[in-house]
């Protein structure tokens, strides 16, 4: 038995429109007994593109940045050496911050300090 999952994703009507359009084209009707009868299955879409990635994501991926399509961000880089470097950053950035917490402690001791002179 398939679990079913349901997802949402908020899409502009003129991508929603798109996309019903590419289903179709690519023959991805829904043939199930219920109002969608007939109509564009973009699920079914995703599922392909899914199952194909699963089956060979190389050829998946180049087929899609041949075409052009690509997301507005970097791909992750997760090799040893970006893990190194960034494990560095994180290491650099831990040591400046427990600084600031040694001089931020300190100024409250001087703080202090100069509350007990003045009650005195």
């Amino acid at each position: 038995m398939v679990r079913k999952y349901a997802w949402t994703a908020t899409i502009t009507k003129e991508d929603k429109k798109a996309l019903d359009s590419l289903s179709s084209a690519l023959g991805f009707i829904n043939k199930h007994k219920s109002m969608y009868y007939g109509k564009p299955n973009p699920v079914a879409l995703i599922a392909a593109i899914r199952a194909a990635y699963e089956s060979d994501p190389t050829a998946v991926t180049a087929a899609f940045e041949e075409l052009g399509i690509k997301g507005d961000t970097k791909p992750l880089d997760l090799t040893q050496k970006s893990l190194a470097e960034t494990q560095k950053q994180l290491q650099t950035a831990l040591a400046a911050h427990e600084r600031a917490q040694k001089l931020h402690q300190q100024a409250i001791e001087r703080l202090q300090k100069g509350t007990q002179a003045n009650e005195e």
